[in-house]
């Protein structure tokens, strides 16, 4: 599998960036080259909870269904493939003081073998790099900006 990770430093609290991380109607917003993600089934928290996703990176499209294998609030999340591209994600949370967190980030994924699978790699490998650097800046601006909502009255 190839593997993509980075570090997240976080203006807020653990809890504010595990909110806006857990809730499946952000995942577009921050993880770059996600096109859509929404529930595959009426659960839409904790383990079981499932989801369809769109991805496209440069001039490739790929789907895939994922599954939330753990979930513990406010310290990490891992999501599994079930079906399409096959990929783990992992969100590992960590509070570095009272209004600040950390996000451990891994996105591991598995492309199809043989000639079709090794053009695709070729293709994405170039585009990976940038995607994740996109993705980290994407969730530190994202999650401080949610934190600040959070702190408005009536928020």
């Amino acid at each position: 599998m190839s593997e993509v990770s980075f570090v997240v430093s976080c203006d807020a609290p653990l809890e504010v960036a595990f909110a806006y991380v857990s809730d499946y109607r952000h995942v577009p917003d921050y993880f770059a080259g996600i096109t859509s993600y929404v529930p595959s089934g009426a659960q839409t928290t904790g383990v079981g909870a499932s989801f369809d996703a769109e991805m496209s990176i440069g001039p490739t499209s790929m789907s895939s269904v994922v599954a939330a294998e753990e979930w513990e609030d406010n310290r990490r999340l891992v999501f599994s493939s079930t079906g399409g591209v096959r990929n783990i994600t992992t969100y590992d949370f960590t509070a570095v003081d009272e209004t600040h967190s950390r996000i451990d980030f891994r996105f591991e994924f598995r492309l199809p073998g043989g000639l079709a699978g090794r053009a695709l790699a070729q293709a994405l490998e170039p585009l990976v790099s940038p995607a994740a650097q996109r993705t980290a800046e994407n969730l530190s601006r994202n999650i401080a900006e949610f934190a600040a909502k959070q702190a408005v009255p009536g928020n």
